[in-house]
């Protein structure tokens, strides 16, 4: 797998978590929503929301530091080779 791939493919991931927190946690088109309106609405219960808002958060900052981060080397200072490039 090369550098390029690996790296595409936890960009994807991170992105596919934030799509996830946007579409579990939506608090006006979601499907726990659809199945049980009465118990899954804002004001029946926003800790499930408020939790969501925590989830989305979470998702958007490990995305932002991923793609923070340097490029990882072939050859580590010490000479040996990386086992996950």
């Amino acid at each position: 797998m090369s550098a390029a791939l690996a790296s595409s493919e936890t960009v994807i991931s991170s992105i596919a978590f934030v799509c996830v927190a946007l579409v579990s946690f939506n608090p006006w088109a979601n499907m726990w929503l659809a199945i049980k309106p009465e118990f899954f609405s804002l004001q029946a219960n926003p800790w499930y929301y408020l939790t969501g808002l925590f989830c989305l958060a979470s998702a958007i900052y490990g995305l932002y530091l991923y793609i923070k981060l340097p490029p990882k080397e072939d050859v580590m200072g010490s000479g040996k080779k990386a086992i996950l490039k």
